[in-house]
């Protein structure tokens, strides 16, 4: 008898009758996240969702920092595009790989008129085109919402009072788990500007985002709050319903299997490997 094998299965692709405005041609914008090795897997999950809810047809681009170059097959193969980058700071009192955001601030970036950062951490829900409207620097305000909240007194408080002589403290700080950048920002002076503020401050800061915020000071355009939604506890499901964008903050991440976000995630990263960018942007050389 016969034995009938069954089909593989092949997840149907997103519908792309879609009425995309002029600013999101393809090649204009691109998505960015970056990783460490320990991260790269997570990252299939972000552009998964990314692909197919958002279905974005700008470019995807992954900023790897110490990884195998033949771990980034998987995603070259796909359309993504690789940067491979060495760590730049040294030890602090934040993980050194969450400073490759940096990476974003040089020449490289003004290939896109836009680039929109996201955490490997996240979930992308819905489209996000809206983002590109922004004028600037664009986020979402901080969960610890006051740039006061960013530093840490006790650490040096001499250098801290001169912060505080510096900048006015009890301004907003936004989230840098995800921003919009418009890249006719990028510069030298500004490119200086941060590394000056990086080795100045650096030894203070609480988060990652600290020296953003003082790079950005006064200068953020702060988003509506579905372009970051903060997850942190389970009953906190129904505010995160109609979120565009959902951020697992702190250690509930969806992929921990007591997440209510498991089940989800997990499928979007079997989806991952069915990408293909070029079904939805034609090559381009970069």
């Amino acid at each position: 008898m016969r034995i009938k094998r069954k089909k593989k299965y092949k997840h149907p692709r997103p519908n792309l009758n879609l009425n995309f405005k002029k600013a999101v041609y393809s090649g204009q914008n691109a998505i960015v996240t970056i990783v460490d090795e320990k991260w790269l897997e997570y990252s299939k999950q972000l552009f998964s969702s990314i692909f197919y809810n958002c279905v974005w047809n700008g470019d995807y681009v992954l900023i790897a920092q110490d990884v195998p170059e033949e771990r980034l097959e998987w995603f070259k193969q796909r359309g993504i595009i690789t940067i491979n980058k060495t760590r730049k700071y040294k030890e602090g009192p934040v993980p050194v790989e969450r400073y490759g955001k940096h990476y974003i601030f040089n020449d490289y970036f003004k290939r896109w008129t836009r680039v929109i950062y996201m955490d490997v951490d996240i979930i992308v829900k819905q489209p996000i085109f809206e983002m590109l409207e922004t004028k600037g620097f664009g986020a979402v305000i901080d969960f610890s919402p006051k740039l006061k909240d960013h530093f840490d007194r006790k650490i040096d408080s001499e250098l801290y009072k001169e912060l505080t002589c510096t900048y006015d403290l009890t301004k907003s700080a936004f989230n840098s788990g995800v921003f919009v950048l418009e890249t006719s920002l990028l510069n030298q002076e500004l490119y200086d500007k941060m590394e000056f503020i990086a080795d100045k401050w650096f030894s203070i800061c609480k988060f990652e985002q600290s020296i953003l915020n003082l790079l950005f000071y006064d200068r953020c355009v702060f988003l509506d709050k579905q372009y970051n939604h903060f997850f942190s506890r389970p009953y906190r499901m129904r505010q995160a319903a109609n979120q565009k964008i959902i951020h697992f903050i702190m250690n509930n991440k969806p992929w921990k299997e007591a997440s209510p976000y498991y089940q989800e995630w997990s499928e979007n990263l079997s989806k991952a490997g069915y990408i293909r960018i070029e079904d939805l942007v034609k090559k381009r050389k970069i």
